[in-house]
């Protein structure tokens, strides 16, 4: 995404940390709401807490392999 080296990984990471942290923002955001419309559902606070942290992840799984599996199929690799 960047034009130029940078000198350390902290230089990379402090390139992308506002972008990163808008998304976990918006992520939070939509979270939250989630959240609030399944208390309206009737679940428990520690359902609702499983719910969701399984959810995440595995949602995270799947979205990280469909990803894999499109730069395959371009014949690219993860980090090119």
């Amino acid at each position: 995404m960047t034009r130029y080296r940078h000198g350390s990984v902290d230089q990379v990471w402090g390139s992308y940390e506002w972008l990163v942290r808008t998304k976990l923002e918006e992520l939070d955001h939509l979270s939250r709401q989630i959240y609030k419309d399944m208390q309206l559902s009737g679940a428990s606070k520690a359902h609702i807490e499983m719910f969701l942290h399984e959810s995440f992840e595995n949602l995270w799984k799947r979205v990280a392999v469909e990803e894999e599996a499109k730069l395959a199929a371009a014949g690219k690799v993860r980090g090119a």
